[in-house]
């Protein structure tokens, strides 16, 4: 089938942070990808965004987050894409109901 884009769910491995190349700014101390209040990848320089969410950015855990902040995270994406508010439902906040 092709694609233009493929997202793969492995739970309970975490980001492979090597393989992304970012600096020790753009990890925090649990070497999970450190995001702003709307989901982008922290202090990443460049025009085009980047998001993270789910085990990338709150490390191994429950599918029921990695859900929670996969929607939140496309509410995000939506607003920064569209120039407003999004209609998306966002129901958590990076960090806000952590571990």
């Amino acid at each position: 089938m092709r694609a233009d884009l493929v997202l793969i769910a492995a739970g309970f491995v975490g980001p492979e942070v090597d393989q992304l190349t970012l600096a020790e700014r753009h990890l925090t101390a649990r070497q999970t990808l450190s995001v702003t209040s709307d989901w982008r990848l922290r202090d990443l320089e460049g025009a085009t965004p980047v998001f993270a969410c789910g085990d990338a950015v709150r490390g191994q855990s429950l599918i029921v987050w990695a859900i929670a902040e996969g929607r939140s995270a496309a509410a995000a994406i939506d607003a920064a894409l569209g120039g407003g508010p999004s209609a998306l439902p966002a129901p958590v906040e990076p960090y806000a109901l952590s571990w």
